[in-house]
C-alpha cells in the first residue's frame, strides 16, 4: 500500500451514531436521514473566504471529517485529518429566465438532499454553491444526521457568518478553540452508560413500553402500503390569534408549554379516530445540557 501523510484516528461511536449505523446497514442507500439547509446569497460573494471558511469549520469539528468502520464487527469513529469535502460551484444556464434558473435550482437542490451517503467512505458533508445570476446564489448544505443533528446546523451556519467576513477581510478567525470533540463526548457517554445506569434506563423503557401498539390503527383512504415507502407530507396551517392566546392561557394554567399542549391535543385527536388509548410519540430533543457542547457540530 501506498505511504500516505493522512492521520487517522478510531474512536467508539455514540449509542445515537450506533442506531443509525445500524439503519444504514439495513437500508443501505436510504437518504431519509439526511440533514438539508440552503441559505440564499445576495451581493458580491468572494468564494475564496467562503472556501476557507468551509475548510475552518471542517478543521474545528472532527466529526466533519469522520467515516465510520467495523472493526472486529464494531462500529468505529474513524477521524481523518484531511478535509475532503469541498465547496462545488455550479452556474445556471446563461439562457435560463430568472424564474427558470429557481426550478433549475430546485431539482438540483432536491437531487442532492436525496443522494445518499456512503458511510464508509465519505465525505460525509457535501456543500453546493449554485449561482443564479451575478450577485444572486444558493449555498447547500446536506451531511448525514450520524454526524450532526438540527442544533449542529445552526451552529455550522453562526460560525460560517462569523469566520466568512473575516476570511473576506484578509484576517484571521477570531472563534475559540473548542474545549472538547464529539469523540470526546461519545467515549465518555459509553463510559458512563454502563452497569448500574445502563441497567436502570433499559428497565425504564422496557417496562414503559411493554405491551405498547406497534403502530396507530388509523382510518385511512387508501390501504397501508406492504412496503413503507417514506413518503412523507406536511399540512401547514394558522391558528387565529384569539386561539393562540387561548391556548397560551391553557398550557400556563396547566403548568405546561404550549408545545406540550398542542402535542397533548394532537394525541387526544390521533386517540379518537384510532380509538386506541396508547399513542406513542417520539419528540426530537436538542440533548445539549452541559455548557461545553453547547457549541459542538455532532449528533447529540
Amino acid at each position: 500500500m501506498t505511504p500516505t501523510s493522512e492521520e487517522v484516528y478510531i474512536f467508539p461511536v455514540s449509542f445515537s451514531q450506533e442506531r443509525l449505523w445500524f439503519l444504514d446497514r439495513l437500508e443501505p442507500g436510504n437518504p431519509s436521514y439526511n440533514i438539508f439547509r440552503a441559505l440564499q446569497l445576495k451581493g458580491t460573494l468572494n468564494i475564496e473566504a467562503l472556501e476557507q471558511s468551509l475548510k475552518e469549520i471542517q478543521r474545528r469539528h472532527e466529526i466533519l471529517r469522520t467515516t465510520f468502520r467495523l472493526v472486529d464487527e464494531v462500529p468505529y469513529q474513524v477521524i481523518s485529518s484531511e478535509i475532503s469535502a469541498t465547496l462545488s460551484v455550479k452556474q445556471a444556464p446563461g439562457e435560463l429566465s430568472f424564474d427558470d434558473r429557481f426550478e433549475w435550482a430546485r431539482k438540483i437542490l432536491v437531487g442532492g438532499a436525496r443522494q445518499p451517503f456512503n458511510l464508509s467512505q465519505g465525505p460525509l458533508l457535501r456543500i453546493l454553491l449554485l449561482e443564479l445570476e451575478e450577485q444572486s446564489y444558493i449555498l447547500s448544505i446536506t451531511v448525514h444526521h450520524i454526524i450532526a443533528d438540527v442544533w449542529s446546523m445552526g451552529v455550522f451556519i453562526q460560525e460560517l457568518s462569523s469566520l466568512y467576513p473575516t476570511y473576506a477581510a484578509d484576517k484571521s478567525s477570531g472563534l475559540p478553540d473548542l474545549p472538547i470533540q464529539y469523540a470526546d463526548f461519545a467515549e465518555w457517554q459509553r463510559q458512563w452508560l454502563t452497569g448500574e445506569v445502563l441497567t436502570e434506563q433499559l428497565d425504564y423503557w422496557q417496562q414503559n413500553l411493554s405491551g405498547s401498539p406497534t403502530l396507530i390503527d388509523l382510518p385511512t383512504d387508501y390501504p397501508r402500503p406492504p412496503v413503507q415507502s417514506y413518503e412523507g407530507r406536511a399540512e401547514i396551517f394558522t391558528l387565529t390569534p384569539d386561539l393562540t392566546e387561548k391556548l397560551n392561557c391553557l398550557s400556563q394554567q396547566s403548568g405546561v408549554t404550549l408545545f406540550m399542549a398542542l402535542l397533548a391535543a394532537f394525541s387526544l385527536l390521533l386517540s379518537r379516530y384510532s380509538q386506541q388509548k396508547d399513542i406513542l410519540v417520539g419528540s426530537p430533543i436538542a440533548n445539549r445540557n452541559r455548557k461545553e457542547i453547547e457549541s459542538l457540530i455532532g449528533f447529540l
